[in-house]
């Protein structure tokens, strides 16, 4: 009695194949058929043993079937705790750099490995450290083993708020993980006010009184020496005055400029960014604005276009502004004179305050014909006393395209 039931289980696994495969063994070592199974399988059931046997996984794109991988190279049971993930660099100057280190600890009964990350814009490439000492990516990484993921931050190239990242991949179970970066940059030079604006200058002011100055606190991160500039425009100069001081910070340095205007500059408005080479190997650059009215001012300066206009369409006007740049210095009449298609524009000149302000009216007339019109204006001033310089006359474009009416 006793031997027949110590057969049964051995029946019972006659019977079931086998039985289950052994508890925790890969799941790589439970066999499906082969390709000669297959085939006749396939034959058996009326399909083209062929396509049997083709029918294996594949690849991305078709390519050869994913290669059958072992426990270390596949699937792990460990994990890889980052001892944090995050980490906040706070404020940084441009061209600092940060050493940036994640530590971690494996958990569990494998081995792990880790690919090369996955690295964003700010950071050099990540390196790893496995027990103090360097480590290649794809070796695999003992059990039970403490580590450093290592990079560099780099500022230089960035300015305000930056975030960077370091995407960690490999075969733990809890991968991906994301390690991040934050850290505000300031630039390396803070200039206060952060333009010299020179606005509303009279070419006869400057002619008559000193040249108008403005200063400029250039703020750096560290001590510095400006020590030359680099094509300055012939109407600015530039140069520094007083002693340098300690930054509020204790760290950084502040020097003082005094920029100026030359008395020849030309009329209009002027703009330039003016840089210098440091001694701390990065330009300085300080922006300058002028704003140089001669005795007449116009509104608009340039062209008047009028646009696409249908035909026939009533009050299609612009206008240009002409004033005295002081009350009291009154400017003449000027003189107008028109080049362009006849019937088109109409123009008249308006006394709006006699001596200070004159406008010029152009219309274009509904009945102009179809199709583009460009024309020309030159204004022109007779001979006034009382001026250092002689008014200057201006052109200004007309442009008017007539379409028909919808």
């Amino acid at each position: 009695m006793n031997r027949f039931l110590l057969l049964l289980p051995l029946l019972a696994l006659a019977a079931g194949g086998g039985g289950d495969p052994t508890p925790g063994a890969p799941p790589e070592a439970v066999q499906g058929p082969g390709p000669a199974e297959a085939a006749s399988a396939a034959a058996a059931a009326g399909q083209d043993p062929q396509s049997a046997q083709g029918s294996a996984p594949r690849g991305r794109r078709g390519g050869p079937p994913p290669p059958v991988i072992g426990r270390v190279e596949g699937l792990s049971r460990s994990r890889i705790d980052f001892e944090l993930t995050h980490i906040d660099l706070g404020q940084l100057y441009q061209q600092e750099t940060r050493d940036l280190a994640y530590p971690f600890q494996l958990a569990g009964p494998d081995a792990i490995i880790l690919l090369e990350p996955e690295v964003s814009c700010g950071c050099t490439a990540a390196t790893l450290e496995v027990a103090g000492q360097p480590w290649e990516w794809g070796k695999p990484i003992p059990a039970d083993s403490a580590g450093r993921v290592l990079a560099i931050f780099d500022s230089k190239r960035y300015s305000a708020t930056k975030t960077s990242s370091i995407r960690i991949i490999g075969n733990a179970i809890n991968l991906p993980v994301q390690l991040t970066i934050n850290a505000f940059i300031l630039p390396l030079f803070k200039v206060t006010p952060g333009m010299a604006r020179f606005d509303n200058l009279l070419s006869r002011e400057l002619r008559r009184n000193d040249r108008p100055t403005r200063k400029l606190e250039i703020t750096g991160a560290k001590p510095f020496e400006i020590l030359k500039w680099a094509d300055l425009p012939d109407w600015l100069q530039i140069e520094e005055i007083g002693e340098p001081r300690p930054a509020d910070d204790g760290v950084g340095q502040v020097r003082t400029l005094e920029v100026a205007i030359n008395p020849d500059v030309p009329l209009g408005k002027h703009s330039t960014m003016a840089e210098a080479e440091t001694s701390l190997g990065k330009a300085l650059a300080v922006q300058v604005y002028a704003e140089v009215y001669g005795p007449v001012r116009y509104l608009p300066e340039g062209a008047l276009r009028f646009g696409l206009v249908e035909r026939g369409k009533e009050n299609q006007l612009r206008t240009v502004r002409i004033q005295a740049s002081q009350d009291r210095l009154p400017i003449p009449a000027p003189f107008f004179e028109y080049q362009g298609p006849e019937g088109v524009y109409e123009l008249t000149l308006d006394e709006v305050k006699p001596g200070l302000r004159y406008d010029l009216n152009v219309r274009l007339l509904p009945s102009a014909p179809e199709g583009r019109h460009d024309g020309k204006i030159t204004l022109t001033w007779p001979e006034a006393e009382g001026f250092a310089v002689p008014l200057e006359g201006r052109d200004f474009d007309l442009q008017a395209i007539v379409t028909l009416p919808r």
